[in-house]
């Protein structure tokens, strides 16, 4: 029950952010969802990218559903070149840990700062294993 609060509300939070008009110089709000299964209540991350101008803030959460673990890996691309350190979140929810118990909050910054033009995609992997990802996305900045 708790996981389905979780999805309706940042969805919800992410469609009114996409919505809401922008300045040309504003900040801007992209959603993402990538989940394991069509309805999206087992395994999943969730949440919203906001895009800076050079950098990207990643806000939600990733959850686990049932055994194993969820493993959330997010990487920051200019021109096809990684930028800077993939950022990965793990969770469990039989973790007796309560800073990886599901749903694990996220709450990160990609990027540099430093960099002409900034990062142009994030791309999103949900994995199971330590060395499998089976899901994937890609988000391009606006």
């Amino acid at each position: 029950m708790i996981i389905k609060k979780i999805a309706a509300g940042v969805l919800a939070a992410t469609a009114v952010a996409v919505a809401a008009p922008a300045a040309a110089h504003a900040d801007t709000d992209t959603g993402f969802a990538l989940c394991d299964t069509r309805a999206c209540d087992n395994n999943f991350v969730m949440g919203k990218i906001t895009w800076h101008n050079r950098t990207a803030t990643v806000s939600g959460h990733v959850v686990d559903s049932g055994p194993g673990f969820t493993v959330a890996k997010f990487r920051a691309y200019a021109n096809g070149k990684q930028i800077g350190k993939e950022v990965s979140r793990y969770t469990d929810d039989a973790s007796t840990n309560p800073d990886l118990k599901s749903p694990r909050a996220l709450g990160f910054g990609l990027g540099d700062t430093n960099l002409p033009g900034g990062i142009d995609k994030i791309a999103i992997f949900l994995c199971f294993t330590e060395t499998t990802c089976q899901y994937s996305m890609t988000v391009p900045k606006p």
